[in-house]
């Protein structure tokens, strides 16, 4: 929010626990399968097109908040876009090389 100059609001306050949320279902879903089936193959053709697709549809949803005409609300689309751009990072590039690198030693 400091790098974008976005103030804090009412609105902006409640972005942070629809993030987490969204941050935490997404790695459920990569380390369930990941433990169910002990192997990247499965989640690199199946969960991981599935959990990137689901924050895709999610950006382009909060994304379009971003055009609005209310300051609080154009904020809150504009932060959660952002945040779930990193939370795409993180649950499909970054969560999956961890969980390689800690499967084999």
């Amino acid at each position: 929010m400091g790098f974008l100059k976005i103030p804090i609001n009412l609105a902006n306050f409640f972005a942070l626990p629809i993030l987490l949320g969204t941050g935490v279902d997404h790695a459920i879903h990569i380390l369930h399968d990941f433990q169910k089936e002990k192997n990247f193959s499965y989640l690199k053709e199946v969960t991981v097109p599935a959990v990137a697709l689901s924050c895709l549809t999610t950006i382009f949803g909060f994304g379009t908040l971003a055009f609005v005409r209310h300051d609080g609300l154009a904020s809150f689309g504009l932060i959660l876009a952002v945040g779930t751009i990193f939370i795409l990072f993180c649950s499909v590039i970054l969560l999956p090389m961890i969980l390689i690198k800690s499967s084999n030693p």
